[in-house]
């Protein structure tokens, strides 16, 4: 049997590198950014749902309720890995500070 942290060849594994710290102004950020991130969200489905009644209307019943949150969630879907990619070359603050306004 070996001693823990020793491979069988009787070398010693290397030590994993400790774990950086957050500063509590960067966590406070982080967590004001993911509340406002969740509260436009929220905005955006309630804004949908209002409007349903109108969309309905134009649609010409309630035959065809399914589609336009069919459509949202596809449209979501899809343009969340775009938006994804996006930030990752731009650069992630860039892209959440330009799209926060036409959230």
């Amino acid at each position: 049997m070996t001693a823990p942290g020793v491979a069988c060849t009787g070398e010693r594994s290397p030590t994993p590198a400790p774990a950086p710290t957050i500063s509590p102004q960067v966590r406070q950020l982080a967590t004001v950014g993911l509340v406002v991130g969740v509260f436009l969200a929220a905005l955006e489905a309630s804004v949908v749902a209002t409007a349903m009644p109108s969309v309905i209307a134009d649609l010409g019943g309630e035959r065809l309720y399914a589609l336009p949150f069919a459509v949202y969630l596809l449209t979501s879907t899809v343009s969340s890995p775009c938006g994804a990619a996006r930030a990752t070359s731009l650069g992630g603050a860039a892209c959440t500070c330009g799209a926060s306004p036409f959230s």
